[in-house]
């Protein structure tokens, strides 16, 4: 109610009338985009709602008490957040460091198996050169190769020489 002067007297008052409803009506749509308003009374007795959208168990919940007048019931304004659907950006991440360590692991196999192979070809070659070294150190001879023919080739006779 806001009086009504006219030359330094009050000759009435105006007075606007809302409903619960049309109070929660003035509250920006982009705050009720993130928050859900609601007025109760002292009994817990719901007299309006911002938004029918059930609020999650996560959401944060504050409540002020409103006192419009006298005559007035005690009202409480209840405000709760819409916390953020999911969290892409954490989901990502540990995605992204779950496969880098997918990779990591396969590529330490991949060398493990690798030195195997090596380690094989390098006991191959080890086996043959003790073989070889063998059989030259206990032959009083010299040993010649040929071919089909019978003819010593070129560079194993220029070698013997």
């Amino acid at each position: 109610m806001v009086p009504n002067i006219v030359s330094g007297e009050i000759v009435g008052y105006i007075a606007a009338l809302y409903t619960t409803q049309d109070i929660l009506d003035v509250i920006p749509g982009e705050l009720k985009s993130y928050y859900r308003f609601t007025l109760i009374t002292d009994n817990e007795k719901l007299l309006a709602i911002s938004s029918d959208r059930n609020t999650p168990k996560r959401a944060f919940s504050n409540q002020t008490s409103l006192d419009i007048g006298v005559l007035s019931p005690n009202i409480t304004l209840r405000i709760n957040n819409y916390p953020p659907p999911t969290n892409l950006t954490f989901r990502m991440l540990i995605g992204v460091v779950l496969g880098l360590c997918i990779f990591v692991i396969w590529s330490l196999w991949s060398v493990l198996k690798q030195m195997q192979v090596r380690q094989e070809a390098e006991a191959s070659l080890r086996t043959e050169t003790s073989c070889r070294n063998a059989m030259e150190n206990s032959t009083p001879v010299g040993i010649h190769a040929h071919d089909m023919d019978k003819r010593i080739p070129m560079s194993i006779a220029l070698f013997a020489r």
